[in-house]
């Protein structure tokens, strides 16, 4: 008797956004699936890509060939199909970043599933980070506490980029709280404005690993809204 299989369907986790650099997101996607332990199928890229780079694109596609690569046409179309794809929670990444360590994923998911007040675990906080980059000054960790190996912390008032959940930077959400969110954006940093910008007080805390799993290195900068990188 022949033998059927229903093809299992992966829930979207991780999107990565992608801008002229195949280099660094062929690094990035080797990181999450290599190091964070992500299955390829649960990432997607919502990429953007002038010609002189559309064949490094290719070169990444083929190597990654599991892994969803969106076309961004229009923003916002995109990236709300992008989202139907996800699960119960997800976050967003840049191709200009790596993993770490392993991502401690389903943790993330059991905390927000159970913990109502708390509004994201982040997988790029940890209680060893002590410059920040973008403020180019060293920070200090916010007052909080550790329950059963995971920091807790009141993110409303932490100051020191301890209150920034906004940014594109491996910060897991529920999926239904980001779909709230994302109106009015049109690429990656004006979307790092809304999310900031919308009210999440009603989820006065954030939790994250006293080791973060995540980083960015901001080496070349590829887009216009900001004059970050």
């Amino acid at each position: 008797m022949a033998a059927y299989y229903k093809k299992r369907r992966v829930e979207t986790k991780l999107i990565v956004f992608s801008r002229n650099r195949p280099y660094q997101l062929t690094a990035c996607l080797g990181s999450a699936v290599q190091v964070g332990k992500f299955e390829l199928e649960s990432i997607a890229v919502m990429h953007r890509y002038d010609e002189k780079y559309s064949l490094g694109l290719h070169t990444v596609v083929e190597e990654f060939p599991r892994v969803k690569f969106i076309r961004e046409v229009v923003w916002d179309q995109c990236l709300r199909k992008t989202l139907e794809l996800c699960g119960k929670t997800m976050a967003f990444a840049t191709d200009d970043s790596v993993f770490t360590r392993e991502c401690p994923w389903n943790l993330g998911e059991s905390i927000l599933g159970a913990q109502e007040e708390v509004l994201a675990f982040s997988h790029r906080y940890g209680l060893h980070l002590d410059y920040c980059n973008v403020q180019k000054k060293p920070v200090c960790c916010p007052d909080g506490a550790i329950r059963k190996g995971v920091f807790y912390w009141r993110w409303t008032n932490a100051g020191q980029m301890w209150d920034f959940l906004g940014s594109v930077d491996a910060h897991q959400f529920r999926t239904s709280d980001i779909t709230q969110w994302v109106g009015g954006s049109r690429s990656p940093n004006t979307l790092e404005d809304c999310l900031h910008r919308n009210d999440k007080s009603m989820r006065p805390i954030a939790a994250c690993m006293p080791v973060s799993c995540y980083l960015t290195i901001p080496a070349n900068r590829v887009q216009e809204d900001h004059l970050n990188e």
